[in-house]
């Protein structure tokens, strides 16, 4: 199998990608969608499953990929960044001890899985398909068998399921959707999908996952019409999928009655405090050790140890210090610049899921629990690289003699 030069005319994903790329979107998003229902379907553990399964391919394609030494250098000099956090870390309670395991076990392998597997067109088309047919799924349940939830009877959800989850996938689908490559008919059903999967998501009443994902749309349509490469529809969509959020946001909309403005005040006094508490520990509190710092009036109920800004750049500063900030922040950055110079329409589509990822989580979650944002990290490193798929990729006009000779000498891997 071939596989095509970044920046060339990519041909179609094969079963291999969407096979490699499934397991990959499981690791990455079955914490938000995952409900007791799926738990008694489906007697397997499925976050045990998908986590090894995306375990070993990296193993066996680290061992075959010429380029993971080289990310091997940038993903060590991210978790040097986190080291110093590790070390302060109390490790007093259950919350520190998880935290700095994750941050040095699961975060370096949703980073690897997306540098190493993810890592040519195929495989972000095929990433983005899977992840956007899971998200419409949900979103179709929402709208059938959703129900009002105990805590809140103005949000609708899933069982047990996390409304926040549900709608943050709900809106990364809508993504996916809405940038999906089809044209004529197509084009109609995929932005009538993704308006469904942000109405259901509105459904939760969950705004920063909406509001994340049509900000990135805008964004990245913008950025495609500033370059003339987007097509009428496309600079139609961000106009048709505002007016969504703005008829979701009026008077009486879930969006406003379900959350509340006592929840933001929460998270923004949560917030505040953590820089406050930053300012006076530049080297941070140690990882899951805010709890021990914040102040008791500001915990939330029902969430014991695991307490934290719901803001992973607050995060990062109160308890990982300015090392972790700067890590964070650069590494962030690279993918987001990695992404947005390729001239690629999954790459397109890569970088407005890397955006609303990263937006949402500076409103919800933690380091850990933020999984598609590391993902889609990777994603953006190995966007454009030379040695994609364990070959070297010259930068050569396809038709070249050299670009032939070179195409003739590429093998396929994982």
């Amino acid at each position: 199998m071939t596989h095509t030069i970044e920046g060339t005319k990519a041909s179609p994903p094969t079963a291999k990608d969407y096979l490699v790329a499934t397991p990959v979107v499981m690791a990455a998003t079955i914490n938000l969608w995952k409900v007791q229902s799926l738990r008694e379907l489906v007697p397997l553990d499925l976050t045990l499953l998908s986590f090894g399964i995306t375990a070993i391919l990296v193993l066996i394609s680290a061992t075959h990929s010429p380029r993971f030494s080289k990310h091997a250098v940038v993903l060590l000099a991210l978790l040097a960044c986190l080291l110093p956090g590790a070390i302060i870390s109390s490790g007093s309670h259950p919350y520190a001890v998880q935290k700095s395991i994750s941050l040095f076990t699961l975060v370096p392998l949703l980073i690897l899985a997306g540098i190493q597997l993810i890592d040519t067109p195929q495989r972000r088309q095929a990433f983005i398909h899977v992840l956007g047919l899971i998200g419409l799924m949900v979103a179709l349940a929402l709208e059938a068998g959703g129900t009002a939830t105990v805590a809140s009877p103005d949000r609708i959800g899933l069982q047990d399921g996390n409304v926040i989850g549900l709608a943050r996938v709900c809106s990364l689908s809508a993504i996916c959707l809405a940038l999906a490559k089809v044209r004529g008919v197509g084009r109609l059903a995929t932005v009538a999908g993704a308006g469904i999967c942000l109405h259901a998501a509105s459904t939760t009443g969950s705004r920063g996952p909406i509001l994340s994902a049509v900000l990135a749309l805008i964004i990245v349509l913008f950025l495609k019409g500033r370059s003339r490469r987007a097509t009428r529809a496309e600079r139609i969509i961000p106009l048709a999928l505002t007016a969504i959020v703005v008829w979701q946001v009026g008077p009486g909309s879930r969006l406003l009655t379900a959350y509340g403005s006592e929840s933001d005040l929460v998270r923004m006094d949560l917030v505040g405090e953590s820089f406050k508490i930053f300012a006076a520990n530049p080297l941070g509190v140690g990882w899951g050790d805010f709890v021990l710092h914040m102040p008791l009036g500001l915990r939330l109920d029902g969430q014991g140890w695991n307490q934290y800004p719901h803001n992973v750049a607050a995060e990062a500063a109160v308890e990982g210090g300015v090392f972790a900030i700067i890590g964070l922040g650069a590494i962030v950055m690279v993918a987001t610049h990695r992404l947005w110079r390729l001239q690629t329409s999954e790459a397109a589509a890569s970088l407005a899921l890397l955006i609303a990822a990263a937006a949402a989580a500076l409103t919800s979650s933690d380091l850990t629990g933020n999984r598609t944002m590391w993902i889609f990290i990777g994603i953006g490193l190995a966007a454009g690289d030379r040695t994609a798929h364990g070959f070297t990729v010259f930068s050569r006009k396809p038709g070249s003699q050299v670009a032939r000779r070179e195409r003739l000498r590429q093998t396929a891997r994982f």
